[in-house]
């Protein structure tokens, strides 16, 4: 018989081994295999060989397996661990080790004995200076790395019936995500009229017990109590990652576990101080001078909390994180700010939208490792701008703020996107926020009110604004190439309307920039005799945008206000077609003057290059409205 076998990804529980490989053969009772993997991410790969014979005969517990450990090692980063085993000897009733060794340098870790249902059967393991480090994969892929040296033993009489277990264990040098944690020991004696393991872990340095329980194997029950004092609260940012980080605080924990095989129950009390943390789809710095968390049937509930921003707003806080599934912790999150700073991003944590907005609402926040719903309704307080350029790059899934790890196959399917983010914001935008509109160096900026609801989902590039702002004031700068540059003004009632892409918005706006110019060119050869027409007078330069954004519909006039019926009428007979009216335009915002027909004839500057400049204009206007990656 030959094998051979491979996977990409191989799972067992919550352990994970990439690039794993299987070869071996068996021929007349004799078996040798080797397997390896390479996990190139975290560095962390192996290879082990056995080679087995079966007797012949059967002993009075079965045929004997007889397993020999051939050379093989274990690295992960820097540090190689070397396997050995003299013999390892099984049949139905034991499992007789000899020396089985993991080693590197002066560590070591011994497990020698024999495991059976037996009482006078004993497994004895043995831990010299040994590193902590190959076996904490589990918690790695959990967002922990965890360090430390460990000296001691431990016995297991009955291991495979009643496992009586007695240990002396000490942990030093230890560190938790490059936390240093105090000296530990952990001592387990057997209580014989309980049959239960009794388990107390101290610290070694204050000589305070810090967990104390049993555990009874052949119910497979346990219970502990907890009594912790100062636990770093930046312990939270791997569960909550995407969400928060930069946690700061410290925590005091009196609670109790009890439970039987995996139906684990924890109660108790947490209280924290000093609680800090930046929220990273808004990159705001909240913090919470001090919380009260309940712990019972396996949540962590706080409600009526209160936080604050960097400038001392408040809102309400409320939390409940649900530790019953250990591999997926969820949570929910409700906060009530009020006229709070709920966004402070800039262009490099996220070019499709960014601003500094203050607001009073509520918002609910859920989720799990599989991505993160964002529940929003909020009305904009005073100091409040918002920025939605409409031009360049615009693919919310670069944006900063937003964390994903890489899809895994599992199973030969392909495991669902981890790390999604979806978000929905009702938002009732008021005049106290200045709205600023970036088309490729083209700036609409205003105030004015509207509700805007905000679809969000980074993983799927999903990005969609609905509702209705009307701008109050406001001005639109004009630019075109470094060739001219004017400030229009927008008129009161003007209406953006979005129902989707921000690139579909529907325009209703009317932008006016004023200026003072003779009449003389305009009216040069009519008749009228009562008009002044050597005094400048205000003159009114209107651009409207109708229609899609994306695909506007743009328009130029003239208008004279001050003047009087006659000569409103004369001026408006002046200006009767389209060309006249967008020729006077166009000079008027380049040159601050009318353009008189026989001037424009002379000096060669006629209804051609007017024409032509019109059309550049109406080009360029276009082009900068719809410039954009949506």
């Amino acid at each position: 018989l030959a094998l051979y076998a491979a996977s990409e990804d191989f799972y067992m529980g919550m352990f994970r081994l990439q690039n794993l490989s299987l070869a071996g053969g068996a021929r007349e009772g004799r078996l040798k295999l080797t397997t390896g993997f390479n996990d190139t991410t975290e560095r962390f790969w192996g290879l082990f060989s056995i080679a087995a014979s079966l007797a012949e005969e059967p002993g009075p517990d079965g045929r004997v397996l007889d397993v020999r450990i051939l050379p093989s090692h274990l690295t992960r980063q820097d540090k190689t661990w070397r396997i050995f085993a003299q013999r390892i000897l099984i049949d139905t009733a034991r499992i007789g080790i000899d020396r089985f060794s993991v080693m590197n340098n002066q560590q070591e870790l011994l497990v020698d004995g024999t495991a059976s249902r037996r009482l006078e059967d004993t497994l004895r393991v043995r831990l010299r200076n040994f590193d902590l480090a190959p076996l904490t994969q589990i918690v790695n892929k959990m967002g922990y790395s965890i360090e430390g040296i460990t000296n001691g033993s431990a016995t297991i009489r009955s291991a495979l019936r009643r496992s009586e277990i007695a240990a002396d264990i000490r942990f030093d040098s230890l560190e938790v995500n490059d936390l240093p944690a105090p000296p530990l020991r952990l001592v387990s004696t057997w209580d014989m009229q309980r049959n239960r393991a009794g388990v107390v872990v101290t610290d070694r340095r204050r000589l305070d017990t810090l967990v104390q329980g049993f555990y009874v194997p052949s119910e497979a029950r346990y219970y502990a109590r907890m009594d912790v004092d100062s636990l770093d609260m930046s312990l939270l940012d791997p569960v909550l990652k995407g969400v928060v980080s930069g946690t700061k605080g410290s925590a005091g924990i009196r609670a109790e576990l009890r439970g039987r095989r995996r139906d684990a129950r924890l109660a108790g009390r947490i209280r924290v101080a000093g609680l800090e943390t930046k929220v990273d789809f808004t990159q705001v710095v909240y913090r919470v001078p001090e919380l009260t968390l309940d712990v019972a049937d396996n949540h962590l509930i706080a409600d009526g909390a209160t936080f604050y921003d960097a400038e001392g707003n408040r809102g309400g806080l409320s939390i409940d994180l649900d530790l019953g599934h250990l591999s997926n912790i969820a949570y929910g999150v409700r906060v009530t700010p009020e006229r709070m700073l709920v966004l402070d991003t800039t262009p490099r944590d996220n070019d499709t939208f960014y601003g500094r907005i203050y607001a009073s609402g509520a918002a609910t926040i859920t989720g799990d490792k599989r991505g993160v719903n964002m529940d929003i309704s909020a009305a904009t307080a005073d100091r409040s701008s918002f920025v939605l350029p409409l031009s360049g790059k615009s693919d919310i899934s670069t944006a900063d703020f937003v964390v994903f790890e890489s899809p895994v196959r599992r199973r030969g399917s392909a495991a669902a996107a981890r790390g999604s983010m979806n978000i929905s914001l009702a938002l009732d935008v008021r005049p106290n926020l200045d709205l600023e509109l970036d088309m490729a160096g083209s700036v609409l900026r205003g105030r004015g009110e509207g509700t805007l609801n905000l679809e969000i989902n980074p993983r799927q590039n999903l990005f969609e604004i609905y509702g209705d702002y009307t701008i109050a004031e406001g001005s639109y700068n004009l630019s075109l190439q470094n060739l001219i540059s004017r400030k229009f003004v927008i008129e009161s009632g003007s209406t953006i309307m979005w129902t989707g892409s921000p690139m579909n918005a529907m325009l209703d706006i009317s932008a006016v920039y004023k200026l003072k110019a003779s009449l003389t060119p305009l009216l040069q050869g009519t008749t009228t005799n009562n008009i002044s027409r050597d005094r400048s007078v205000p003159v009114e330069c209107v651009i409207h945008l109708g229609d899609r954004l994306q695909h506007p519909d743009i328009t130029f006039s003239v208008r004279v206000p001050q003047t009087d019926p006659e000569t409103q009428a004369v001026i408006s007979d002046a200006l009767a077609t389209p060309e006249t009216m967008n020729t006077q335009f166009f000079y008027l915002l380049v040159f601050s003057s009318f353009l008189a027909e026989d001037n424009s004839l002379s000096s060669g500057f006629g209804a051609s290059s007017v024409g032509t400049g019109i059309e550049f204009l109406t080009n360029q206007l276009s082009r900068l409205l719809s410039t954009s990656d949506y």
